[in-house]
């Protein structure tokens, strides 16, 4: 294989790469989006709530649901810092 071969090879993988990465990284926004939905859908989350409050009660919810202390959580991240 020559050089221009070998260079457009490796152009065209990095190409697929980074249109793989793109599309797994539209596949979790699309994931948030939907479970963002069906949370509003719920009334568990208000669609005029900011987003940081949005995130921060589903961030309360998920150590909620694997029964863990948020503010424990909270310490031991401190810790690790």
């Amino acid at each position: 294989m020559g050089n221009i071969d070998r260079e457009a090879d490796e152009f065209f993988k990095q190409e697929e790469e980074k249109a793989v990465d793109a599309l797994h990284e539209a596949l979790w926004i699309d994931r948030f989006l939907k479970i963002c939905a069906g949370h509003i859908e719920k009334g568990f989350l208000q669609m005029d709530m900011p987003l940081i409050e949005a995130l921060e009660k589903l961030e309360k919810r998920k150590f909620e649901l694997i029964g863990i202390d948020p503010e424990e959580q909270e310490k031991s991240d401190d810790e690790r810092e």
